[in-house]
This record gives C-alpha cells, structure tokens and sequence, in this order.
C-alpha cells in the first residue's frame, strides 16, 4: 500500500517503508532542508503513481490528530507507519525566527517551532490544499465572518476573556446575527484562522478578525478540546504555538463558530438501507444499485450531522442506562451545551434507525459510527404504547432490529438534535389520499392503499415488474426505513398503523409486511404490523408475504 485515503479531507497520505534500507524507513529522521530533498525525490520518483507529494501544512496534520488522546494522539491502527514523535509541517519558517521551522507531536497534539538543523520526522502528503489565504472568508457585515471553504460563520469582534465553563453556560441563551447555535471551535478550526506569515505583526488574519479587547499576553484562545476532563486545548496568538495547558475555570480569550451546514438544506430525503446488492429469490447478486447505499454525513469532533435528514447524531460515551437514566443523561448533553447544542433528546425509532446499515454489517451502522457505536440495544425516546410503564422501543445494532425492552436495562444512548420533519406527525396536513395512493409529503413516498394476497418474493417482483397499479407503474417492494415511516406508534385504537390511511390492511397474527433489504441472500427483512416488531425471518426461496407497494415521487 502506498497510501492512505483520507475521503473527509480529501487527502492522500504516505505509508512510509519498514524496510530499514528504504529511503522511506518509517524510522528515519531529517532535517528540515533533507525533508524538502524527500519531497522532491518522491516527485521525481512518481511516488505511489503521483508527482504532486508536498510536505503538509499543520492544518492538514492536525487532521490526524484526535484530541484528549495521547501516547499517541492520532490513530496508530490506520496509520500504522506514523511514530508518537515531532513530523515537520509545511516549509514556512516561523516568521519570529528563520531558523526555526513548524513541527507537530503525534504523542500529544500540540505543534511548536524546531532549529532546521535539529532532526524530525517526515510524512509527505498530496490532494487539493482547501485553507490557504483569506480569499475564502467573506464580512457579512453583521458581526459574522463566513468561511466559504471550510462551511464555517465565525464570530467577528473578539470579546472580553470568559472561563470554557462560563463560555457554556453564556451560550445557552447566546445569539449572534439572528443564530442559536453558536459554540467554540474545535483545534482544528480555530487553525483555520491562523496565519502563519504573521502579517502585520498578528498570528490571526486582521483583515477578518478583530482583537481589540485583548493585547499580548493574553491572547491564548480556548477551545471545545478537552484534555482530561481538566484542561482545555488553546490556540496561543502571542507566539503560535498550542496545547492542551488552560484550565477550564480560568478566564481566556475565546471566538464562537457555528456550522454552515446546519442553516439551510434541501428538503428531507430518506436515509438509504445500506444494502446496494440486489439478490434474486435463491440468494444470487444480479446486480448492484449504488444509491441504496448512499449516504451525505458531516463528521464533526462531537457529533455527526445527517444532510438527508438535518438530524445530529452526538457522539455517545460507551456507558449504558436504564431508560430513566437515559433521560437525565440527555439533560447533561444539554446543561453543557454539548457540541454547541441545547436541543439533545432521546430519538425515536425512525430517527435512530436511519443510521443502521442493513448490509450485514456489525455493528450494524454506517462506517461514520463505527467508533462510537457498538452491537448492544440502544434507547429510543419512545415508550412502548401498550405496555407504557415498563417497557419502551429500542434497536439492537448488533443486526439492527427493532423491539420492546424494559425500562430497567442497561442499554446505549445516542442523543439526536434538530431535523427536517417530525415523523411522529400524523396529522392530516402530512398525507394526500388519492385514486388509491397515499403520498406523505413529508418522505416524498406514494404508498398504493390497494391490499395483496400473499405471495413468494420473486412473485411480488414479478407482479410489480409487469403491472400498473393506480394508473402508474414503478412500484417496488420498500425498504425497511421506509416500511417503518408507516407505523404509528401511539398504537391509536389498538393498531400500530393509521387505519385512515391503510383501511383494508390485513392485521391477523402474524401479519408479516415485506422489505426489500436481505440476510445473507436468502431472508428479507420485514416488519409485523400486529406488533410493530422486525427481523430478517422471511425465507425467499419458498416462503408467502403480504407486502405495501411503494414507489418515489
């Protein structure tokens, strides 16, 4: 392997040799001048099939720093050639003396300045550089500064030092140029405002950014980094450096940033099953349709934020609760304003099922929670309707269904925040019902109200396959996400559907409806409209199903 592709930042890293006689040896060391001689070797070379390596800035290697982790700090299963030691950065002198140069520790995070002459590591980077200059910030003109490269509005004025405990605690009821949500930035970002040529005698671009209120030395600006639940990651103004030294009741400079991508989005499109495969009825890929895995997440350092729903995911600790302490857990999130955020609550089972993978994954998620998230129960926010005091819905990720479980279990938490829709929602304003279809405004589906008698797999394919239903072709089995949209469940007059909606459904025992999502190739999943349970149960080869016929506006 030649390189490693990190698809966030749009960044090709090299894998340095174990090879003791390679020019690449992971193990050696050079000079600030011998690292630019590798650079140009790797060029020369056509290294890994490129001509374009470059040494990386301190904003791209702090891309592989993980924050509040040391000895070391970046993640050594993925980058197994990188030691816990000083990497050079870039080939800007320090502006405060030409014989130094920017070096970065992957033991602990923080960078400083080196003497050229002095040896460190080398690891040589290529992809598209997205944070030079300041031809990317815009003055909106009301206090607010935008980054139209990274999706950042920043705070404009810099105010008077707070503690990172008061900072919290202001920003419950903070609000700038009409915006809620508001927060500190992350190291990396308060990076991105760094400007390492030091023009006019300032490490921050003062064409954008204003400091009146604070002179040296009192220009070491925290974070949202926290470093043992005692101290707080700083960006220092005076000289450049960084790390991890204030302490969170200590009053510092601070500027708030808020995330663009939260303000204004598209209107709601269901999340993908996870499942690109399509199987026949024996368990044989026929073929691949790719947008049935697709998915549009933002990782940020606390939470992930979902462009197709507008939901944030926080990014849970590995503790598990019963349910009433699920609720007090979701208070703290918001008491410390968490990722910037003071709207956490527990999810209910379709915001909570849409970041499961149903392609055999385990734990069942998207790759973006896979750090996170493991293959136990995690709670929704909704209880069980029928049996209420004992009992509330959660998803077992271990394979991603959805059952009951009582109240006293111990099970995950993965608070959500914000959203396009609310799919708890049933009012009539949500639905239009015409010449046998029920469209939900809200996911953009047309269901066909028309019941079927049950049939094997490959005869509900080929019925939809040959057949117009309602006047219109193209209906399909639905996936397992879109199944659940359908449910109601408030359980209204002993159902778990809205009989209005759907007034000829079969609701005997074991009235199974099918989904389009496999197990192994030969069990599709489905769900039990008596009980609002799912599983992957239904056998394809010989099995019988009742189904919803579905289709995309």
């Amino acid at each position: 392997m030649d390189y490693i592709f990190d698809a966030k930042n749009n960044l090709f890293w090299e894998v340095k040799s174990f090879d003791a006689a390679d020019a690449r040896y992971f193990k050696r060391k050079m000079t600030w001048e011998d690292f630019q001689d590798y650079i140009k070797n790797l060029n020369e070379k056509n290294y890994g099939g490129f001509n374009d390596w470059r040494a990386p800035s301190r904003a791209e290697m702090r891309t592989l720093i993980k924050y509040g982790k040391v000895n070391p700090a970046f993640d050594a299963e993925i980058f197994q050639s990188l030691l816990p030691d000083n990497y050079w950065c870039g080939f800007t002198s320090y502006a405060l003396r030409e014989d130094c140069g920017w070096v970065i520790n992957l033991n602990l995070g923080a960078s400083t300045t080196q003497n050229k002459t002095l040896k460190s590591y080398g690891v040589a980077v290529r992809g598209e550089k997205q944070h030079d200059g300041t031809a990317r910030f815009i003055d909106n003109g009301d206090g607010t500064i935008t980054d139209t490269v990274a999706k950042l509005m920043w705070q404009k004025e810099q105010p008077a030092p707070k503690s990172y405990n008061d900072v919290q605690e202001m920003l419950k009821t903070f609000e700038l140029a009409g915006y809620k949500d508001w927060r500190l930035p992350t190291m990396y970002e308060i990076g991105l405002i760094f400007d390492e040529t030091y023009e006019n005698g300032n490490w921050y671009y003062d064409k954008f950014f204003e400091c009146d209120k604070v002179k040296p030395p009192m220009l070491q600006h925290i974070t949202a980094n926290i470093f043992e639940n005692t101290y707080v990651w700083i960006m220092n103004f005076n000289f450049g450096y960084e790390g991890y030294y204030g302490e969170k009741f200590v009053p510092l400079p601070y500027r708030l940033v808020r995330n663009l991508e939260t303000v204004a989005q598209d209107k709601f499109q269901m999340p993908s099953g996870g499942q690109k495969e399509i199987f026949d009825y024996k368990g044989n890929v026929i073929g691949v349709n790719e947008n049935f895995g697709a998915t549009d997440f933002v990782v940020y350092d606390n939470f992930i934020f979902d462009k197709k729903t507008g939901l944030s995911y926080a990014k849970n600790s590995a503790e598990t609760f019963t349910f009433e302490e699920a609720q007090e857990h979701v208070k703290k999130l918001n008491a410390a304003n968490f990722g910037g955020k003071n709207d956490w609550r527990l999810p209910n089972v379709d915001e909570l099922r849409f970041i499961a993978d149903y392609s055999e994954q385990n734990p069942a998620v998207f790759d973006e929670f896979k750090n996170f998230v493991a293959p136990i129960f995690y709670w929704t926010g909704e209880e069980h309707a029928i049996t209420k005091n004992t009992r509330a819905w959660g998803i077992y990720f271990g394979y991603g269904c959805t059952v009951p479980i009582d109240k006293n279990q111990k099970c995950g938490v993965i608070a959500v925040s914000g959203g396009y829709v609310n799919l708890r929602d049933h009012s009539e304003n949500r639905y239009k019902i015409e010449n046998g279809v029920v469209i939900d405004t809200f996911t953009n589906l047309m269901w066909l109200q028309q019941e079927f008698p049950l049939m094997s797999v490959a005869e509900i394919e080929k019925l939809f396959a040959e057949n117009e239903f309602a006047g219109q072709k193209g209906w399909r089995i639905p996936d397992l996400k879109e199944l659940s949209t359908i449910f109601n469940r408030s359980a209204e007059g002993g159902r778990w559907y809205d009989e209005k909606l759907f007034p000829d459904i079969y609701n005997g025992a074991g009235m199974f409806l099918l989904a389009r999502e496999t197990f192994n190739g030969m069990y599709n999943w489905g769900s039990n409209i008596k009980f609002a349970y799912d599983g992957y149960y239904a056998d394809r080869f010989s099995g019988k199903y009742r189904v919803k016929a579905v289709k995309n506006l």
